[in-house]
């Protein structure tokens, strides 16, 4: 059973030091799931794949190996 849950979404436009521009997506209710891209929408491409690794991961790390 798959279960839809909508996340909020920040996404910021950050200029590094070398002029090149890039896009930081972080979803606020999973901490440190975070990703960036070239472009805003492959940055939220990335944060797509980084949930779902978050979320096959975290729930789990509690659990004795």
């Amino acid at each position: 059973m798959t279960t839809h849950v909508e996340h909020s979404v920040l996404v910021i436009r950050h200029r590094l030091d070398d002029g090149t521009e890039c896009f930081i997506a972080e979803d606020p209710s999973l901490p440190g799931c975070i990703s960036y891209g070239k472009t805003e929408d492959e940055a939220m491409e990335m944060l797509a794949d980084a949930r779902r690794g978050y979320l096959r991961v975290v729930p789990r790390a509690g659990e004795d190996s």
